[in-house]
């Protein structure tokens, strides 16, 4: 076989295995039920469509009100509205499932089977970003013990006082800077 058709079979490849997964996804649910999302496009997913998503929504001036979803991911927005409260999309050949139902996010955290792993980190990201975060396995396990009483609740509430000085603080430095105008903005 010569290097071209090589290249072309690896590239035939790596566009087939995205198309399995959503063949099976596909396939395993009846009619009305299961996970709905995009279909796949080769090579790149919903990447393009998600760029220009975001390029749209930026171009708009913000509304006032508090959902600010629709501005900070308009496709993944888009595709929640069109697909549920269970969807998938693509982030290149990955598909990305995301769930905004409280109860099913609280029943895939605390799942204990390991389906749900953490994503690949890339070669040098062990050197730059280390802590619980990042770690598997026991060293996840070692690591999670020794903070797990920093985070009980009798401890956190110990910690109110020191939260709400803060915020006090925050806040008069704000309205300082502020003075007498009525409107004033601040990045944050």
């Amino acid at each position: 076989m010569g290097r071209g058709r090589a290249a072309v079979s690896g590239v035939g490849l790596a566009g087939a295995q995205p198309r399995v997964v959503e063949a099976e996804v596909a396939g395993a649910r009846p009619p009305g039920a299961g996970v709905h999302g995009t279909a796949y496009r080769f090579p790149y997913g919903d990447l393009k469509e998600n760029a220009r998503f975001s390029k749209e929504a930026r171009a708009k001036p913000m509304p006032l009100a508090h959902n600010i979803i629709p501005r900070l991911l308009p496709f993944l927005n888009r595709a929640m509205d069109e697909y549920g409260k269970i969807s998938f999309t693509w982030f290149g050949p990955v598909p990305q499932v995301t769930i905004t139902d409280p109860e099913l996010v609280r029943e895939v955290l605390s799942n204990k089977f390991g389906h749900f792993g953490k994503p690949k980190q890339h070669p040098l990201g062990r050197f730059f970003a280390r802590g619980l975060a990042v770690y598997e396995g026991e060293k996840w396990v070692k690591h999670r013990r020794i903070l797990n009483p920093a985070f009980h609740a009798e401890k956190l509430k110990r910690m109110l006082p020191a939260f709400s000085a803060c915020c006090s603080d925050l806040m008069d430095r704000w309205e300082n800077m502020a003075g007498s105008e009525a409107c004033y903005e601040l990045d944050v």
